[in-house]
């Protein structure tokens, strides 16, 4: 059996050419990691920025509706001081008080925030300032930014209904609904000193990721709604 030599040729990849085709591989499996990933977590930012949005306008419909619990609560005042009794009593009739709104409190940098249901007196002028806000501590909720965004800024905003010239009982029902701020705009003691927005500037919070930002406005279109605008590549709102 003869050796043949020069007979045979042999076909395939040289080392180099194997490693080449390695590493354009590996450049590519990166780069659409990193398109899937940015595209991921922009999802993820419009999700939190528009679960947030959602749940202001949830209490702009409640305050609409004279809904602040679900439980009976009766509340009484001694001069300045408001009791409130859990269970007892009648939802949103009350001869001392009447039920005004719900407000948001966000602090800068911090993922947390309170949802604070507000009462007042029972006024004859029907003055924000007469009526005394207090924070109901019963139903102060304490909730989550979705998807961990912060607040660029410390901000805070509620929604109040429209106070009248009562007498007797006064039963807490639809009213006509007003933004409203307060001083400051987190509060720090019970009572608050609630101011009605009229006109721009209107009350937003501002969300970010540390990359994108989310502006939610309150009543930029001249009525109780909420409007959102993403800024992708800018960590504040403009």
């Amino acid at each position: 059996m003869s050796n043949m030599r020069g007979g045979n040729k042999y076909s395939g990849y040289t080392i180099i050419e194997v490693l080449i085709v390695l590493a354009i591989s590996s450049f590519m499996f990166v780069i659409a990691s990193q398109f899937i990933s940015g595209k991921a977590a922009d999802t993820s930012f419009r999700t939190g920025v528009n679960e947030m949005a959602s749940r202001i306008q949830d209490a702009i419909d409640q305050v609409s509706n004279g809904q602040y619990t679900d439980q009976q609560v009766k509340c009484s005042v001694t001069g300045s001081v408001f009791t409130f009794t859990a269970n007892s009593g009648s939802q949103g009739n009350s001869q001392d008080c009447i039920f005004i709104g719900k407000y948001f409190a966000f602090t800068a940098d911090d993922t947390k925030y309170p949802l604070y249901t507000i009462a007042g007196k029972t006024v004859n002028d029907g003055s924000y300032a007469s009526a005394n806000p207090q924070i109901i501590s019963q139903f102060t909720y304490n909730n989550v930014i979705a998807q961990g965004l912060k607040p660029t800024t410390s901000t805070g905003f509620g929604f109040a209904q429209s106070l009248g010239s009562y007498s007797g009982s006064y039963s807490s029902g639809a009213q006509s609904l007003k933004i409203v701020t307060n001083n400051p705009v987190v509060p720090s003691v019970n009572s608050l000193t609630l101011t009605e927005v009229v006109a721009s500037p209107y009350p937003f919070i501002c969300l970010t990721d540390g990359t994108r930002s989310g502006k939610i406005t309150i009543g930029e279109n001249s009525s109780v709604s909420v409007t959102t605008k993403i800024y992708v590549s800018n960590s504040t709102c403009k």
